[in-house]
């Protein structure tokens, strides 16, 4: 009863806030943290940015002596198809044309980037159902598993696209008619006489390639954090 006799509100003993292991209790509702999960969201851009994106990039370039002339031919190969770009410069003779490739003709390239992009795919979608699953906000402990399950499958599935492709693709190109001899590695350089004229050639990853690398990375960061959250969790449930 206060002073001037009025009574003094009752205490609710089910309206108290209190902390538990997966966030807090207010008026008996349990709520999961609300973090999100901001690594795991780069990772789904960059797996699914990187399905559209070349993969390997090659350019060679001849400088025409006497004309002063630099003839360069530019090749970009993608998951689903590739293209190749004819120029010169200055234009002494014009010379420029675009060319395009399904891989029809050439089954070995076509399926190795195929399985690449099974892996990519994958590696996107589980790291969707996981960030949908972590943006749900479930305060249930068999939830969280499966997102940090999904988590570490997401990156392994992307660092399979990436190796797959750095590892095969040198020997594709040799048994599709590519090239008459196997490029020393996924990178390099060369330059070889032609004549009078030297031919500059390198080759390399291209950003589609290193957009699935980055997701890897971005979804093991993801599991990492996700697992010490959990582990933190468990330990502070025990101890109450």
């Amino acid at each position: 009863m206060a002073a001037d006799g009025r009574q003094a509100p009752r205490h609710r003993p089910h309206e108290s806030l209190r902390v538990s292991p997966v966030g807090a209790v207010y008026g008996g509702r349990e709520t999961a943290d609300r973090d999100l999960p901001l690594l795991g969201l780069i990772g789904v851009l960059l797996a699914v940015s990187a399905l559209a994106g070349p993969w390997w990039t090659a350019s060679a370039s001849e400088t025409v002596v006497g004309l002063g002339e630099v003839r360069r031919s530019d090749v970009d190969l993608g998951l689903f198809g590739g293209s190749q770009r004819i120029s010169s410069s200055p234009a002494v003779s014009p010379l420029f044309a675009d060319r395009a490739t399904d891989y029809a003709l050439l089954p070995e390239v076509r399926a190795l980037f195929l399985g690449a992009a099974v892996f990519a795919a994958l590696s996107a979608t589980c790291g969707s159902l996981a960030s949908a699953i972590t943006v749900a906000r479930s305060p249930r402990f068999r939830s969280r598993r499966v997102a940090l399950l999904l988590w570490a499958v997401a990156s392994a599935s992307a660092a399979a696209a990436a190796i797959l492709v750095a590892t095969g693709l040198p020997d594709a190109l040799v048994s599709s008619g590519v090239t008459a001899e196997r490029i020393p590695g996924f990178w390099g350089s060369v330059s070889s006489p032609a004549g009078v004229d030297t031919v500059t050639t390198s080759w390399g990853a291209g950003w589609g390639w290193y957009a699935v690398v980055g997701a890897a990375g971005s979804f093991l960061a993801q599991a990492i954090a996700r697992w010490r959250k959990s582990a933190h969790s468990s330990r502070a449930s025990t101890s109450r």
